[in-house]
């Protein structure tokens, strides 16, 4: 069969989608299929939201048998045989609508919103099939349009094979793209009390604001002694060597693959109580509320070791065909 493969890549957003792309690629290949894929780029801009959409559903790309779509809006593209993978929606106009990290209710943005659930209703409601990460963005999709979509978690995508460090004191560990609902300012808060134990914060793709941001938090905070910045993905030696990896992020329907890398490694997770799709298999003794979170520290004992399910490639590119 000829498979190709459409994967979004946000530009300050997570590395998951591309990643799935290349795997899937790889994985189908090898299974006899002839496969390619290739990346659309998307810009969280609402006000453009709709021309980027329309720039999608132009692409002619009816020249195979089979269009696997990997995230948003990569999904609008228009195939006669197409299947959808999805982490998340765009959150500004779906968990986030109307609220601090979205965008207001105003007749512009109105507009917008009403024009782009058309567009998902449309190119969503044209898959044969959808697959989801999350309970949480299958119920939306349910509510919202309507459409039946299968649970299906991705597998563990690899993290950079850095070289062993030498651990010279306790860490926590978070792996963020600094966008506004990943609340960097509560990260910073692990380590506001602690004196003898470090924060390392690994950054894969963030817009320079928020750099500039988060340094900003950091110096106006005088922390600057135990936090550790790092612009990269987090290496499998680091992931390995810390007592806690930690996710702030707010109502995410997306499961950040380094919550998966972390349990898989047996490296304690816990993320706040109102993270959204992450709770879907973390134990709530690993849910920490904003009130305690600077005591983090003392709670780390009390965190359960947690197995996210996780199929392997080969199972997970199976599933998607079957």
């Amino acid at each position: 069969m000829r498979i190709l493969i459409a994967g979004s890549v946000q530009g300050d957003g997570s590395y998951e989608e591309a990643e799935i792309c290349r795997l899937l690629a790889e994985k189908l290949k090898k299974a006899g299929h002839t496969t390619d894929y290739f990346l659309l780029p998307y810009g969280r801009n609402m006000l453009s939201l709709p021309e980027q959409i329309l720039a999608y559903q132009l692409m002619q790309v009816n020249d195979s048998d089979l269009l696997i779509t990997v995230g948003y809006p990569a999904c609008m593209l228009k195939h006669h045989n197409k299947i959808c993978y999805l982490l998340q929606l765009e959150p500004m106009l779906a968990e986030y609508w109307d609220f601090k990290y979205g965008v207001l209710a105003n007749y512009q943005y109105s507009k917008i919103l009403e024009t782009v659930m058309q567009a998902n209703a449309q190119a969503l409601g044209s898959a044969k099939k959808i697959f989801v990460d999350s309970q949480l963005l299958a119920d939306d999709l349910r509510a919202r349009y309507a459409l039946t979509a299968k649970l299906l978690s991705y597998p563990t995508l690899e993290p950079l094979p850095e070289v062993e460090q030498t651990k010279s004191r306790p860490y926590i560990l978070c792996e963020t793209n600094l966008l506004p609902w990943q609340r960097v300012e509560l990260v910073l808060k692990l380590v506001a009390q602690e004196t003898t134990a470090c924060l390392k914060i690994f950054v894969p793709n963030a817009d320079l604001v928020y750099k500039e941001y988060l340094q900003k938090l950091i110096d106006d905070r005088k922390l600057a002694e135990r936090v550790e910045v790092i612009y990269r993905r987090a290496g499998l030696a680091e992931i390995a060597g810390a007592d806690l990896v930690f996710v702030a992020d707010y109502a995410s329907r997306r499961i950040p693959n380094i919550l998966g890398v972390a349990a898989s490694l047996g490296v304690p997770v816990a993320a706040m109580q109102d993270c959204g799709a992450a709770a879907e298999f973390l134990p709530v003794h690993n849910l920490v509320q904003e009130v305690n979170i600077e005591s983090v520290w003392e709670q780390i004992k009390h965190f359960k070791p947690v197995k996210k399910f996780s199929p392997n490639s080969e199972k997970f590119a199976g599933e998607l065909l079957n």
